[in-house]
């Protein structure tokens, strides 16, 4: 099964070895030094992740979010006018929870939503090893086409949840139908953003970092509102992440030599329309279709 097969039936694929060792290396560096800036305020609020930090908002992670090889891997899966979309340094501490089972998908309510193919792509790059042990990736596969029993907990990206205020939510709780994505420092896990996945905790090892990038593949063919939104979203700041709401100027002002060599893969549009409205919740009728 190719890569774009993998991509439609599971939800997800990993390509082993694409990133240089020599990056990987700069990439944790980097990494460390904005978690070393977290406040034990920020990361006790985004507990199940560990750290949130806006990569629209680093400037220094610009060279892996236009890095030729994720670029051509995700042309050679059918991305014919790739735009990055946003991503976060996530990065689960010694110790740390699972991650909720969750979706990120948000445009729930256009019908292209509900297309074979993803509107929006992940990107995950983890600069550790890991596995179940270690806060590897957890995912339902099939998830991003038809129902599951996950879809009907309602609302992930909710303040408890982040915050892990009940340990023994069902969110957190290990499915029958999961499988692990161990990975290893270079290697690439694509997914479909409507994918529900998730973490496991991280019993084993120190710190361990993640960097997720989301791309939209064919950026010219989406629905004018969901470019709409897209060029919003990467010139303000979310101040929530969990209703889309902004303020804070972002790549668009980063210093000159950044700006630059992001500029093409920029979601841009011109037009009049009013940007998609936000939502993370799935038709399920439509979703089974």
């Amino acid at each position: 099964m190719d890569l774009l097969e993998q991509l439609r039936k599971n939800g997800f694929f990993k390509v082993e070895n694409l990133i240089a060792p020599a990056v990987i290396k700069n990439l944790l560096s980097s990494s460390m030094r904005t978690i070393n800036q977290c406040t034990d305020e920020h990361r006790e609020s985004v507990k199940s992740n560990g750290t949130m930090c806006n990569l629209a908002k680093l400037p220094e992670f610009v060279d892996i979010i236009t890095y030729s090889p994720i670029q051509d891997l995700l042309k050679n899966i059918g991305g014919q006018d790739v735009r990055w979309t946003g991503g976060y340094l996530i990065s689960k501490p010694a110790g740390g929870p699972p991650l909720f089972w969750h979706q990120d998908w948000w445009g729930w309510d256009d019908p292209v939503s509900y297309q074979l193919d993803a509107v929006q792509l992940f990107v995950m790059i983890y600069l550790t090893e890991t596995s179940p042990a270690k806060g590897c990736l957890r995912v339902i596969p099939g998830s991003h086409r038809k129902v599951h029993s996950l879809h009907k907990l309602g609302q992930a990206h909710s303040e408890n949840l982040i915050r892990v205020e009940n340990p023994l939510d069902p969110a957190f709780a290990s499915h029958a139908d999961e499988i692990a994505v161990p990975a290893k420092p270079g290697d690439v896990i694509i997914g479909d953003s409507r994918v529900i996945h998730g973490a496991y905790a991280n019993e084993k090892g120190g710190e361990r970092p993640l960097l997720t990038l989301w791309y939209s593949p064919n950026f010219k063919d989406l629905p004018e509102p969901i470019m709409a939104q897209y060029e919003n979203a990467l010139r303000t700041e979310a101040d929530d992440i969990l209703d889309g709401s902004t303020t804070t100027e972002m790549p668009h002002e980063w210093p000159d030599s950044e700006k630059e060599k992001i500029l093409s893969i920029l979601p841009r549009y011109s037009g009049t329309a009013q940007p998609q409205k936000w939502n993370r919740l799935p038709d399920l009728d439509k979703l089974n279709q």
